[in-house]
């Protein structure tokens, strides 16, 4: 029930002001959405290049099979 509430109430405001300001206040949750997005890439970013470096010799000493190579 708050969710409509809340939905009501930013479709009033978003049909009184400018659209400038609907886009500016739009931008807002897509930033705090993209922050945590950032900081786990930051903090993962070694874990994955050292993952990519195992699987990369991986493939070349032939341990596994590449997507090209198998027959299916």
């Amino acid at each position: 029930m708050i969710y409509k509430i809340l939905f009501l109430v930013c479709v009033f405001i978003g049909a009184v002001t400018s659209p400038e300001a609907v886009i500016k206040f739009s931008d807002a949750p897509k930033i705090t959405l993209a922050f945590p997005n950032l900081l786990g890439v930051y903090f993962l970013c070694g874990k994955v290049a050292r993952d990519l470096e195992k699987y990369i010799k991986r493939l070349c000493t032939g341990e596994i099979i590449s997507a090209n190579q198998s027959s299916i």
